[in-house]
């Protein structure tokens, strides 16, 4: 159960198999209209019936009974239980073998029907108490994320530092939260920035006010400066100066277009703009990937 009195995330919604769900609705459904058919039948002492599909209403109803449990309906699974001990019940009865049959007695078959009402007319009612949401199916690897939204490299290399802010994007937008989606995206690229003025050797801000890109982004460009002026140019590769005056220019633009407005109440995205800056923001991560890990490692 979940914890009262807090606040909810994402991870605390159920994944609910809406396939093993209904499956199991309408198997419960068959064996109903099946026990109404027993009633029906002269004489009501003995009508033959299926073993074989006792058993599988019951393996539906045992499933549908889990369902309900994660799902938060007590009341249900509790009426699910007891149409599972009439069942069992049944299976046990020595009145229901005859002569190597299986023959579901009148009595047997009532009960199970009486307690299927019962399950029939509390489930709706407890279901009033949820709220379900469906998911489109081209959003579903943004929440469930079995591969690496921004890929292997960069979950490997980001693992500790971008991996939440990732996750969490990917989730945003998949439940239609395009700002937020926007809000953990440009806290990626905080990640981003720090592995990149690490990797140059830009110390660490001291000062609260100097914990700003635009503040950041000034020092690294005096250090990209003063390695080029250097003869021979202070760089670890030769690729370096190419490498680290793209991702400067990638980080200014990001600061000017996106970041800026995004601390801003008023400035909302819609889904076009969110699904832009998460490739964008992707396919930057996966550039610098290419290059450092999360410690700025190896330095430029």
């Amino acid at each position: 159960m979940l914890a009262p009195y807090r606040l909810w995330s994402v991870w605390d919604m159920y994944r609910l198999n809406a396939r093993k769900f209904v499956y199991a609705c309408l198997s419960l459904s068959a064996l109903s209209q099946f026990l109404v058919t027993i009633r029906q039948v002269r004489p009501p002492v003995q009508v033959r019936g299926s073993k074989h599909f006792l058993l599988e209403a019951r393996e539906e109803t045992n499933e549908l009974r889990t369902i309900l449990g994660d799902m938060g309906l007590p009341v249900s699974a509790e009426a699910c239980q007891t149409v599972l001990q009439r069942m069992d019940d049944a299976l046990a009865n020595p009145q229901n073998e005859s002569h190597g049959h299986f023959q579901l007695i009148e009595p047997a078959a009532m009960g199970i029907e009486a307690s299927l009402i019962d399950l029939k007319n509390t489930l709706p009612r407890e279901l009033e108490s949820q709220y379900v949401l469906a998911m489109p199916f081209n959003k579903i690897k943004y929440y469930e994320q079995r591969d690496p939204l921004f890929g292997s490299d960069v979950a490997t290399k980001f693992a500790s530092a971008a991996a939440f802010e990732i996750d969490e994007s990917g989730k945003c937008f998949s439940l239609n939260r395009y700002t937020a989606t926007v809000f953990h995206l440009m806290r990626v690229m905080e990640v981003g920035i720090t592995a990149a003025r690490k990797s140059l050797g830009i110390p660490d801000p001291i000062k609260h006010g100097e914990r700003n890109w635009g503040d950041i982004l000034r020092k690294f460009d005096v250090e990209l400066k003063a390695r080029n002026a250097q003869q021979p140019k202070r760089w670890s590769t030769m690729s370096d100066e190419d490498f680290f005056a793209e991702v400067y220019v990638s980080l200014d633009a990001v600061r000017n277009v996106w970041r800026n407005s995004t601390m801003h109440v008023e400035k909302t995205y819609t889904e076009e703009e969110a699904e832009h800056i998460f490739s964008a923001v992707r396919g930057f991560m996966r550039k610098l990937a290419s290059r450092v890990d999360e410690n700025g490692l190896p330095l430029a």
